[in-house]
Parts: C-alpha cells; sequence; structure tokens
C-alpha cells in the first residue's frame, strides 16, 4: 500500500506561545474580504518540494494558499468547506504542550509552513492535530519537525491567527513512525448513510469508548431534549436528533461543528457527518462532525 507522512514546518526565526501567537500578522478583527484570490505572494520563496513519490489527496492545497483563504475571513469567521492542507512542520507551541495532558487526549500544537528551511513567514497553525480519522497520537515522536504532512481541517481566523477549526486530522506524513502506528488507519474509509435509529445501533455496537473508522452521514431533527446552545471554537456544546421531529435523544452531537459558528436550532433538518462513537456504552454519538442546516423550523 501507498505509504503517508506529516512533518512539523515552522519559521525557525519565530517563537510562539499560544492561540493568540501570530504566525502571521493582520489587524485583529478586519474585514478582509477585499483580498482578490489572485493576490500575489512574491515575497514569498517558493514551496520546498513535496518528498518524492509522496500522495497527495485531491484539491490538497498548500500553507500560502491556506493563509490566502483565511486572509480573507473575518475574525472569528471559519470556512464552511473542510481542505486538505500539506506543509512541513515548522515547530510547535511549546506553552500548549506543557498545559495540555497528552496522554489523555493524544493530540499536539504544530505550526506549518511551506518551506523546510526556516525562509517562510507565512505559518499555519494545527491547533489538536491528531492521527488519522481522529485517532490520539501515541507519542510526540509521531509527528516531530521536519516532517511533511498532509491535515485535513476548516480553516478560521483567530484574531489574526490562521488556523485549524475543529478537527484537525494528519492524513498523510513521512513519518516512518507515524505510519508504522497508523498503517492500518490511512487505509480508505468508508461513507455510510444511515437513518438516527440505525446509526444508534451501530455505535452501541462498538466497545465502550469507542470510535467507528468509517464515516456516517445521517440526517434527523434536533430535539429539544438535552439542547444545549453553548458555542466554542465553532462547535456547538451539544444536541440531539432523531429520524421525527417529535422523537427524542436518539443520536448526539457532541462538540459538532455549526455553520457560521451558531446555535443550531430546535427542530431543523440536519445533515450530520463524522465518526460514531459509543460513549460509557449507553450513549450513541457523533463527536466533533460537520454539521449541515438543510431546512430550519417554521416560524
Amino acid at each position: 500500500m501507498k505509504k503517508y507522512f506529516f512533518i512539523p514546518t515552522i519559521a525557525l526565526a519565530l517563537l510562539f506561545a499560544g492561540c493568540d501567537e501570530k504566525p502571521y500578522i493582520d489587524a485583529p478583527g478586519t474585514n478582509n474580504s477585499n483580498i482578490p484570490d489572485s493576490m500575489p505572494t512574491i515575497a514569498d520563496p517558493d514551496p520546498t518540494p513535496d518528498p518524492e513519490g509522496f500522495v497527495l489527496p485531491e484539491g490538497t492545497i498548500n500553507v500560502y494558499e491556506a493563509v490566502q483563504i483565511a486572509k480573507k475571513l473575518k475574525s472569528g469567521e471559519t470556512t464552511t468547506e473542510t481542505y486538505f492542507i500539506k506543509g512541513w512542520v515548522n515547530s510547535f507551541n511549546e506553552e500548549q504542550r506543557a498545559k495540555t495532558d497528552f496522554a489523555k487526549y493524544g493530540n499536539d500544537f504544530a505550526y506549518l509552513s511551506a518551506r523546510n528551511d526556516g525562509l517562510s513567514s507565512k505559518l499555519f497553525y494545527c491547533y489538536r492535530i491528531m492521527g488519522p480519522n481522529g485517532a490520539k497520537l501515541p507519542d510526540k515522536e509521531a509527528i516531530v519537525i521536519g516532517d511533511f504532512v498532509v491535515v485535513k481541517c476548516k480553516i478560521t481566523n483567530y484574531s489574526g491567527v490562521y488556523k485549524s477549526s475543529g478537527n484537525c486530522w494528519t492524513v498523510a506524513s513521512n513519518n516512518e513512525h507515524f505510519n508504522q502506528v497508523f498503517e492500518q488507519d490511512l487505509l480508505p474509509i468508508d461513507t455510510i448513510h444511515a437513518t438516527c435509529a440505525e446509526a444508534k445501533a451501530a455505535a452501541l455496537a462498538l466497545s465502550s469508548g469507542a470510535t467507528s473508522r468509517d464515516i456516517y452521514v445521517v440526517e434527523g431533527y434536533v430535539q429539544s431534549a438535552g439542547y444545549d446552545a453553548t458555542i466554542s471554537s465553532g462547535q456547538q456544546k451539544w444536541f440531539w436528533i432523531d429520524d421525527t421531529k417529535t422523537g427524542g435523544k436518539v443520536l448526539e452531537a457532541y462538540w459538532c461543528n455549526v455553520p457560521n459558528s451558531e446555535a443550531v436550532p430546535v427542530g431543523a433538518k440536519i445533515r450530520l457527518t463524522g465518526n460514531l462513537m459509543n460513549y460509557n456504552g449507553t450513549i450513541a454519538e457523533i463527536k466533533n462532525g460537520d454539521v449541515e442546516i438543510l431546512e430550519l423550523p417554521e416560524q
């Protein structure tokens, strides 16, 4: 099978320590929608060539292009589209690493650059980066400085920091250790369309705490039971969906990515896409999935 890899890349001349750092600085809160898509990047050196034989997902963009997309967003705004972004691991947010329980969460905080020589000033921050399909990183050797990686995420402008939003998964890397650990996870996965009832049954058939490898696409109606409208980092705390408008707590959308960082109202018909999870042996959920609103409730 084809091997994939991940590499850290961040301007070696810059040191960052937290989500408020400015790997590439704009005036926070500025409306950048007038920046043209074809804005030249003459001052930027050409990206370092991809490793020989490296296979990219279709539509993959580089760090320069990811930054350009983020620059056009208003502060706090997130793309609706999910992107594949390639780059070199440049550095890590050491302050964030120090205060995060790596063993518990299995995620890291890496900066990517288009170049592997420290010449680029445009960096993309991978916040809570994980392995394929959201798998926990087994150790900090799975992602190291100098790795070439492809990550899958949405893009946000966080007060001038251009970063991932919601899920940030490493889908390919040239790190041999990464590929050995995640060999099975890098194989193609299936997309399964299911009803809420079918998704619940499939989730509860998993071991307690386990997550499905396949991606599920489930349509349903947001229920009033157990509803929470809290929004943080573009994600709604939780709500439940069922196959009927007057149903109950069948499938939980837990910290899922909602459109425009706005709460999805009770009664809306939505499409929820992500991995199923068996929480504590009793709750069927999709955690950190993507939400698409199909119909809003009648006023």
